[in-house]
């Protein structure tokens, strides 16, 4: 992913289970990661200044969440996403 650049899509969470969303980067540039439910609400921010965030919500309703990942660094970075 380019320098500066927001990644983002979109994950369907099942009902009453945990949601775990994590980016590893190549070790190049500071990686932030963004979750948002379906009303643009904030779920979860991991902006810890490192290449490896990681976002965990609690087992809930369910439903479609909008993930972003954020290269915060002026360099390219290659981004592995994982997810459950």
């Amino acid at each position: 992913m380019g320098a500066r650049q927001t990644l983002g899509f979109e994950v369907e969470a099942r009902r009453g289970e945990v949601l775990r969303v994590a980016a590893i980067g190549d070790g190049d540039t500071n990686i932030d990661l963004v979750v948002t439910g379906e009303t643009g609400n904030l779920l979860c921010r991991d902006g810890f200044g490192d290449h490896y965030p990681v976002c965990t919500m609690p087992a809930g309703a369910g439903g479609r969440f909008k993930v972003d990942i954020i290269n915060r660094g002026g360099v390219w970075t290659q981004v592995q996403i994982l997810s459950n």
